[in-house]
Parts: C-alpha cells; structure tokens; sequence
C-alpha cells in the first residue's frame, strides 16, 4: 500500500511539474514578445542558414552566429525560437519561411540544436 501512495504521490507531482514548466515558458515567451524594450529585437531581419552558422542582416548591423551558441528550440503553432541563453535569441515567424524550404530548414535545425521543446503544436 505505500509503494501505491508513493507512486500516486510521484505522479501527482510529476504531472504538475510538466503542466508548470509549460505555462512558465508560454508566459515567459509571450511577455519577451510584448514588452516594449525588446520591440528592437522584432524589427525586420534576413536570416540566412548554412551548415556552419546564422548569418542575421539587420539594417543597422548584421552579425553572425555559431550553430554551437544555440542552446534551445522553442516551437509554437506561429513561431521557431532559437535561444543562445536563456533569454534571448531568434524569434522566426513561421509564416516568413517559404513553405517550400520549411521542411529541409526545419531539418537543419533539428540536427544543429540539440535540445528541443514542442508547445501548443
């Protein structure tokens, strides 16, 4: 009868945590996307991808990036978030990629970062 209760016990938590850990990270991303002082970060941006690295063109600077300084993918139904810490990153509207190259990019992506994180998909 213990060993029940403990994994009762265990799943309860266990459920909770998943449930919170989903809704912290929904919250998290969607006050990065609203709040004013990162409106910056939304401007309009060519990205190009190779198998070596990011290539990011603003129009005030272009910068490049290592695939190895990406620590995270974040997907929801409208957007890729490619994090190089906990906080920051490549926000990629999905409408933006050509349907024609989602797939072999999204492929890219899968093989380059390692740790991976599907929500509301």
């Amino acid at each position: 009868m213990e060993n029940i209760l403990w994994t009762i016990g265990f799943l309860v938590i266990s459920c909770i945590l998943f449930f919170e850990v989903n809704i912290l990270t929904n919250f998290k991303i969607k006050k990065l996307i609203n709040h004013p002082e990162n409106q910056f970060f939304f401007s309009e941006k060519k990205l190009f991808f190779s198998d070596e690295k990011v290539d990011i063109h603003q129009e005030v600077s272009e910068s490049i990036v290592q695939w190895e300084s990406f620590t995270k993918i974040i997907e929801t139904k409208q957007y890729l978030f490619l994090f190089n810490s906990s906080s920051t990153g490549l926000l990629i509207p999905k409408k933006a990629i050509p349907q024609e190259l989602y797939t072999s990019l999204y492929e890219l992506f899968m093989a380059k970062i390692s740790n991976q994180v599907l929500i509301d998909k």
